[in-house]
């Protein structure tokens, strides 16, 4: 009996053997460098169903990272090819083809992948930019991979962000990289920011992008406001929103090739982005332009354009960092009575940025009724010879020179003309004469004389007399002069 059952079993091992054979590589091991691509094909039955593939036990027919095709060679016998591309240390082991139908039909071989220098950089990969902007309610989705070792995290403005409630992250292997995908649905205002994905060992590593959420149909223009240009030169205004696009300046909309205007569209992404152009700008041209939503012109925003006005480059002044930094001269001459007058700074747009108004050197404004500053802005309000002065708002920039836009609020008329003595380019750079014509009274034995300051400080040397007005100024200074003894006795 036992003769017989012995017989049985040798005779089950003789017909199956030979079933299941690695014909691709020969022998028992296999040797491949990191990066490389591998393949092992293994010879089969036909009238079997066919067989599985093992790593170190763990079934890889249904894994996306390795590729299995089965072929049938002839009636008897078919085989099963397994490719494994971009091979890492983590593909390193025993490689077992096994019999669907007989477990105990299988083959192994040893594959060991040799590692080379790896690269240990970790970067955002999808999307491949820089900056990301999302309307309020869209997902967020960020890719990034790093060394096979790389323990990958995520922080938003320098914050961790952890796997979470709208916030799912999966980290898995890919091609012997390490790859961290970050998904947050319902994007809102509050989570923008710098999104940055690093190895956890290494703090001072990583990639990072800015991502903006806005308001959907938000509209934006690009360019700050107030926006200056020289005469005779183009501007463009660039502008973007989710949806179409309708260019107006004041109450006027503008056509393209209407007016020496050229409008001109094209897509990113979900965004409609409109350029506006003004070729051969004169001075006619400055005013308040609006981009608005075809759909929703509730939904715009606006830049206002200066043609005509000096731009420089000066030192910064005493304590406010080293070095020149760029500064905008405006120079406004106010019409007295008018109603309101807003003075904005360069960059009203940035988030990070920090604001502060003068006024004559002073942050001390006085009346509350007259000026309301709302950081980006400057609003003044019946507006009369008050009003006059030197305007600077400072903008800070995180990790920029600050900047400066210094607004030189004039009257047509000069009310700021003043009894001097012996006028000098130093009277005219540093009195409230900067840009405009004041005539001023040097003495009552001298005659009265008008002088020019021009827009960039200078002095331009002219003089003019005028006997009748000489004779009433005088005379009105005296007056001045014989009140004053009067009140002193």
């Amino acid at each position: 009996m036992a003769f017989w059952i012995y017989s049985l079993i040798s005779l089950i091992f003789i017909q199956h053997s030979y079933g299941v054979r690695i014909t691709d590589p020969s022998g028992s091991s296999l040797e491949v460098n990191s990066g490389d691509t591998f393949q092992i094909t293994c010879e089969y039955y036909t009238e079997d169903e066919g067989v599985n593939w093992y790593l170190n036990g763990m079934i890889l027919n249904d894994n996306p990272d390795y590729r299995i095709l089965a072929e049938e060679l002839d009636r008897e016998m078919s085989e099963s090819t397994l490719t494994k591309r971009y091979a890492s240390s983590d593909d390193s082991g025993h490689y077992k083809c096994m019999n669907k139908v007989d477990i105990f039909d299988d083959v192994t071989i040893e594959v060991t992948v040799i590692d080379g220098e790896e690269d240990f950089d970790v970067e955002i990969f999808e999307p491949d930019e820089d900056d990301v902007t999302l309307e309020e309610g869209d997902a967020l989705s960020l890719k990034c991979k790093g060394c096979s070792v790389c323990d990958l995290v995520w922080k938003v403005n320098g914050m961790p962000l952890n796997d979470g409630p709208g916030v799912n992250i999966e980290v898995l292997k890919q091609n012997g990289k390490t790859v961290s995908w970050l998904r947050r649905d319902d994007m809102e205002a509050r989570f923008g920011g710098q999104y940055k994905c690093q190895d956890e060992e290494d703090p001072f590593g990583g990639d990072s992008v800015e991502v903006k959420v806005e308001a959907p149909g938000a509209v934006n223009i690009k360019q700050p406001s107030p926006f200056t240009s020289m005469p005779g030169e183009s501007f463009t205004l660039e502008c973007q929103s989710s949806d179409s696009i309708v260019w107006y300046k004041e109450d006027d909309q503008l056509e393209d090739g209407v007016d020496g205007y050229i409008i001109a569209e094209s897509y990113q992404g979900s965004k409609t982005v409109s350029l506006l152009t003004k070729e051969d700008a004169t001075e006619d041209d400055s005013g308040t332009y609006y981009c608005s939503s075809r759909s929703n012109s509730r939904e715009n925003d606006d830049v206002t354009v200066r043609i005509g006005y000096a731009q420089g480059v000066e030192s910064a002044p005493p304590g406010v960092g080293s070095g020149p930094v760029p500064t905008l001269y405006e120079n406004i001459r106010l019409r007295m009575q008018e109603q309101m007058i807003t003075l904005k700074c360069i960059d009203g747009k940035d988030r990070y940025s920090k604001y502060s108004w003068t006024k004559d050197s002073t942050s001390s404004f006085g009346d509350e009724e007259t000026y309301k500053e709302n950081g980006t802005e400057l609003m003044i309000q019946n507006v009369d010879e008050r009003a006059i002065g030197l305007y600077e708002c400072m903008t800070e920039v995180r990790g920029k020179d600050p900047l400066f836009r210094r607004y030189n609020l004039t009257s047509a008329s000069c009310m700021m003309a003043e009894t001097v003595p012996n006028v000098t380019s130093t009277d005219c750079q540093s009195k409230v004469y900067y840009g405009t014509s004041c005539t001023l009274n040097c003495t009552l034995q001298q005659t009265q004389i008008t002088n020019e300051c021009q827009a960039d400080g200078t002095w331009d040397g002219s003089w003019a007399c005028d006997s009748a007005t000489s004779v009433i100024m005088s005379t009105f200074t005296l007056l001045i002069a014989l009140m004053a003894a009067r009140l002193a006795n």
